[in-house]
Order: C-alpha cells, then sequence, then structure tokens
C-alpha cells in the first residue's frame, strides 16, 4: 500500500498517547506525511438574539446572565488553547522527525475528519476508540464508527482507555 498522507484524529487528551504512538509507527513504516486534525463543535446558532448582545458583551464577573457574546468568546478562548495544544503535539513530533501540519477545523467529527481526509488525498486515517458502556456510546455516539462509513481511505482504528 502506498500512503504519502495519514489524518490523525486527536482529541487532545492524554488518552491521544497510543493513538499519536500508532500514526507514529505508520508514518515512519510508510514514509508518510502527518496531518494532526481536531475537530471543535460547531458554534450555537442563537437565533433571535439581539446584536446588541454582541456589542455589548457580558462577563462572567457581571452580576447578569451571560449570553452569546461570552459564549462566543468561551468558545474562541477553547478553540485557542486547543490551536496551542495540536501546535506543541506538532512541534513534538517534527522533533522526531516527522512531518506534520495541525489542522483545527469546526463542525461534525466524523463528517469533517472524512471531508479533510478527501481534501488533503490522505491514504489512511487513524483515530481513537474510547472504550465507554453502553450509555456513553448512545449518549455520545462513536465518531469512529460513523467515520468507518464514510472515510474515502482505510481506517485504523486504536483503542484508547477513558
Amino acid at each position: 500500500m502506498s500512503v504519502a498522507a495519514i489524518l490523525v484524529a486527536v482529541e487532545l487528551v492524554e488518552e491521544d498517547r497510543a493513538l499519536l504512538e500508532a500514526a507514529e509507527l505508520q508514518a515512519r513504516a510508510l514514509g508518510a506525511k502527518l496531518y494532526l486534525v481536531h475537530v471543535v463543535p460547531p458554534e450555537a446558532d442563537f437565533v433571535g438574539l439581539p446584536k446588541e448582545a454582541e456589542a455589548n458583551p457580558a462577563s462572567p464577573d457581571d452580576d447578569v446572565e451571560v449570553g452569546y457574546a461570552y459564549d462566543r468568546s468561551v468558545a474562541a478562548e477553547r478553540a485557542r488553547a486547543a490551536r496551542d495544544e495540536l501546535h506543541a503535539v506538532r512541534d513534538r513530533l517534527a522533533a522526531a522527525g516527522l512531518s506534520a501540519t495541525a489542522l483545527l477545523i469546526e463542525g461534525p467529527p466524523a463528517e469533517k475528519i472524512a471531508e479533510e481526509a478527501r481534501r488533503l488525498g490522505c491514504g489512511l486515517i487513524v483515530v481513537g476508540a474510547h472504550q465507554r458502556g453502553l450509555l456513553g456510546k448512545w449518549l455520545h455516539g462513536s465518531t469512529s464508527r460513523e467515520l468507518l462509513q464514510d472515510a474515502p481511505c482505510p481506517v485504523l482504528v486504536v483503542p484508547v482507555a477513558s
């Protein structure tokens, strides 16, 4: 199998270690570039909220209910932290001699991972499978299961403890 690029779907949690080790082994064996992809949830759509709420953001110290602008600033701060953490992972892999690119994307995880794999011409996707109980699977679904149905290339599912 000739694979020039591998997409690695990272969640930026401690459990990513096993996932990254598997991706690193595959990249070295195949001489492939790594694309580290972290998907953040899409921004909530606050239909009908007046635009002045955006212009006058509430802060957590205010005695008023926090609204849309505060929610957006919290989401933006989380995205910045995720970007920084993703870049740190990329830098660690580069220091180990691997070619890696970090991508932070917004949207439904399985759909966006498959879309990016297509766009980047990846020949392999590496994703973690969290070992949740039945209730967790029912509540959260399974990104890896959805991805197996929609992926444009082979998917390596790495079991990770959660």
